[in-house]
């Protein structure tokens, strides 16, 4: 995401990190912090001020510090976290785990946030094109094909039951945001932010979500927040209000027979039709869809031998122990005596899939579009697709997230799986 508001730059700080700074032109930063102090004009603990609006320099003054906290929160949440992970992917820049704010600092009217970058160990791709590899075989039941012909069936006739150009619940909608100046409603800025939400099938909504409620392509609303997972929350309401522009939608009530030929590159409904056997023929509880992944990477480490650092494993662990520990069975799972070691193989595993993923998605310039990510959304429709899945967000569960998604973490996990998919293509 090319923006003259604001400027990436990155050092070695030593052979395992690197020190990416994100600079927040003043074009952007001004227009906040006016917009921050003016809601502690309205700030009712203050003594004698109950019922009345504080003057605007007595405000700033008073709530500097709060202002200043308020601002770089927002700031890092709207735009500083999406611009990173582009900038980073932009300069092929192969990072484990996520990148670590460390500091912000004003300088000259500009906000500067330092992040610690996690390089991985640089590895030689062998002409990975070339590696003979077998796909493990399907089970030859007919029953399997008869599953199969009446899942595809079902999806046919679930399609023709719903609007394709209406928000239902259960749908995927992409969306743009433009932040509005609350009091005249014009344009704080000229850009806008990409986003994903899922209108959820359970009864309750979120406020968000109801406001999504039977929207078509090109509809807009405006809305005075913006809840998201995992993100600083700041300590009053938000700066600004929100126009939101619905910007496509795709179905979540079944599978789409052409988003699934787009992704795997199929053209017949017989490659459709062995695709999924992929994901209905099972041996020993594995799909065949995850056995082939599995024999993939056993042949990828066989021709590739390569170590992992050890603190590139412990930030691992504590990411997946951090998803781990909402789950009902976590005390179940850490009263296990191999609990900790069957935690850093897992991470040890998922580190190495990802640095060699990444470094052929890397050489064989791969790009993911906003296409790519509503065929992999659309993945999440039915438990026997998702079992196509193999990379997923930083984020558990993102199919019952009631927030609004970043389309640059979405992007993260899409390039990977897209990336996947091209090898076993390739090979095939």
């Amino acid at each position: 995401m090319v923006t003259p508001h604001m400027r990436f730059s990155w050092e070695h700080s030593s052979s395992c990190f690197i020190y990416g700074d994100v600079t927040v032109d003043q074009s952007i930063v001004n227009p906040i912090t006016s917009q921050m102090a003016r809601l502690y004009q309205h700030y009712s603990a203050l003594p004698g001020y109950e019922h009345k609006k504080l003057p605007l320099e007595y405000a700033r003054s008073y709530f500097a510090a709060e202002i200043k906290q308020d601002t770089q929160e927002f700031i890092y949440k709207h735009f500083v976290l999406q611009f990173l992970l582009d900038e980073i992917h932009r300069n092929q820049l192969i990072t484990a785990n996520w990148p670590r704010l460390t500091e912000v600092k004003a300088v000259d009217g500009t906000l500067v946030y330092r992040f610690t970058l996690t390089m991985t160990p640089a590895i030689t791709l062998k002409e990975w094109k070339h590696f003979v590899f077998k796909q493990p075989e399907r089970k030859n039941y007919k029953d399997l094909d008869n599953q199969v012909v009446h899942f595809i069936k079902q999806a046919t006739d679930t399609a023709r039951a719903h609007d394709k150009h209406t928000t239902e619940p259960g749908d995927w909608i992409s969306f743009s945001i433009q932040m509005l100046n609350p009091e005249t409603q014009e344009p704080l800025f000229d850009t806008k932010h990409n986003y994903w939400i899922r209108m959820s099938s359970d009864v309750i909504l979120s406020t968000l979500q109801q406001s999504f409620s039977e929207k078509k392509v090109g509809d807009s609303f405006i809305v005075d927040s913006l809840p998201f997972i995992n993100a600083p929350q700041s300590s009053i309401d938000e700066p600004c209000h929100y126009k939101v522009v619905v910007e496509s939608i795709t179905k979540g009530s079944h599978m789409s027979l052409e988003f699934f030929k787009q992704t795997f590159k199929l053209k017949t409904r017989a490659d459709v039709h062995k695709k999924l056997i992929e994901v209905f023929s099972y041996r020993n509880d594995i799909s065949q869809r995850r056995s082939t992944i599995e024999e993939l990477f056993h042949l990828l480490f066989t021709k590739h031998r390569f170590e992992m650092p050890k603190h590139i494993i412990t930030r691992k662990k504590e990411s997946l122990l951090s998803i781990i520990k909402r789950q009902s069975d976590y005390n179940i799972y850490k009263n296990n005596k191999s609990f900790d070691t069957h935690l850093t193989l897992l991470a040890e595993k998922m580190l190495k899939e990802e640095l060699i993923i990444d470094n052929i998605g890397c050489t064989e310039e791969i790009e993911v579009t906003s296409a790519d990510i509503a065929h992999y959304l659309h993945l999440f429709n039915n438990e026997r697709l998702k079992e196509f899945i193999y990379f997923k967000p930083f984020i558990d569960n993102i199919e019952d997230s009631n927030t609004p998604l970043h389309e640059a973490i979405l992007a993260q996990a899409v390039l990977r799986e897209k990336t996947l998919n091209y090898i076993l293509h390739t090979l095939s």
